[in-house]
């Protein structure tokens, strides 16, 4: 296994975890894992690409919690996939991930998670 292929395994898996974390209500074990990502975005961002395939690859999971976390990380890379992927999720009457789906695009257009996610 490449150093990537570990990377994107390790975000898929904090991802997921996350999404479970708040489905079971334990959102401080969620922020850890939240912490996780945001670590392991960092590390994709050194990947000649900036981690946007394997996050294209992780966005392509059943779990809108897991998408949204992705289409996150790519809104700096390719806006145009990541705008569509999270409008997809605000759309599809889902709860709290539509919710969660419209604070990030509402957020990343107003600038202040912009820096957070580049």
């Amino acid at each position: 296994m490449t150093p990537e292929e570990s990377v994107e395994r390790e975000f898929l898996h904090a991802a997921v975890k996350r999404s479970q974390l708040l489905r079971t209500g334990e959102p401080k074990k969620a922020n850890k894992e939240y912490d996780e990502i945001y670590r392991l975005k960092g590390k994709m961002r050194q990947f000649p690409d900036r981690g946007e395939a394997a996050l294209k690859r992780i966005s392509t999971t059943d779990d809108p919690d897991v998408q949204i976390m992705a289409a996150a990380a790519l809104l700096a890379l390719n806006e145009t996939f990541a705008t569509e992927l999270l409008e997809r999720i605000r759309n599809s009457n889902r709860g709290i991930p539509s919710l969660t789906a419209e604070m990030t695009l509402q957020e990343w257009k107003n600038g202040s998670i912009r820096d957070y996610w580049s």
